[in-house]
């Protein structure tokens, strides 16, 4: 007999950052929820991916106390910010009207670090904590800076570090100051440096899978230039078990100018070590338009 199950997936918290997904990019206009100023957006100081339209609105909270936190000290201010990021000139969102955009560069020396807490609507109503022994599935286009040219291939730009509701950490993976994608388990110093360079004039997608029931982890690039797939890594161990996926830290070093990110997608399928059939009709993701 054929059990068939379909996927939870959603586009929402995370999403493509725009209005509907619970992100505001009004800060060019004086008559925008929190006036102007890029500073009065900032992620980690309104309601950001916790509201939806119609009927929500974007609305001031103590700072860090939403899904967005600021940790390890971080203080955003100036050019040190992550916010939704309006479309200007030559920066455009993959798709949509916005993006997120990560910046540090100013006067603090140190990496920006802000936690994203997930939530059961970027899991399509299942709770983060309720994810153990499921294969989770993560895709998300990014954009980075611009490269160093000559730079140390183990000098880290951007990462993500994957953790469960105890922050017990499985993964960290990001690119470094030359764009190459890399990763690290959490307990080693040493990246491992891939084939695949970022492109910074285009959105390539990142797709990643976490089997939390064999606690292995593989990474697939869709390379938006050539318009192919490649596969990076496969059915690799995590440094640590994670009873779930429940948190992902960002970081992005010091003076770094602007990354960005759009169009996250999140699917989760229960119980991949059980050999239950998943139909491709069942795995449903939403795609947005392409720019």
């Amino acid at each position: 007999m054929l059990i068939m199950v379909a996927a939870n997936t959603a586009q929402a918290y995370l999403g493509g950052f725009e209005d509907a997904d619970g992100y505001t990019n009004d800060y060019f206009s004086t008559t925008g929820p929190f006036g102007a100023g890029a500073n009065n957006y900032l992620v980690n100081t309104y309601n950001a991916g916790a509201y939806t339209l119609p009927g929500g609105s974007p609305q001031r909270i103590t700072a860090n106390s939403g899904l967005w936190q600021a940790i390890n000290g971080t203080t955003l201010i100036g050019n040190r910010y992550v916010i939704a990021h309006s479309q200007i000139g030559d920066e455009s969102a993959y798709a949509g009207d916005a993006m997120l955009g990560i910046r540090n560069q100013g006067t603090s020396v140190s990496p920006l670090e802000i936690r994203y807490w997930l939530d059961s609507r970027d899991f399509g109503g299942l709770e983060p904590a309720s994810t153990a022994d499921t294969l989770i599935q993560w895709s998300l286009r990014v954009c980075p800076d611009a490269s160093t040219a000559g730079g140390n291939s183990q000098s880290n730009s951007f990462y993500w570090t994957f953790r469960d509701t105890n922050l017990n950490a499985g993964l960290e993976l990001g690119w470094n100051d030359q764009n190459q994608i890399i990763y690290r388990l959490p307990s080693h110093s040493l990246w491992q440096v891939t084939s695949f360079t970022l492109d910074q004039f285009n959105y390539d997608q990142m797709n990643m899978s976490f089997n939390l029931a064999s606690d292995t982890w593989s990474l697939s690039i869709f390379d938006q230039s050539a318009q192919s797939t490649i596969s990076l890594v496969t059915d690799a161990a995590l440094g640590a078990s994670m009873s779930n996926l429940s948190a992902i830290d960002w970081r992005l070093e010091y003076n770094q100018s602007k990354s960005y990110f759009d169009n996250s997608s999140f699917q989760v399928i229960p119980e991949p070590g059980t050999g239950i059939l998943l139909m491709a009709a069942g795995i449903i993701a939403v795609r947005r338009r392409q720019r």
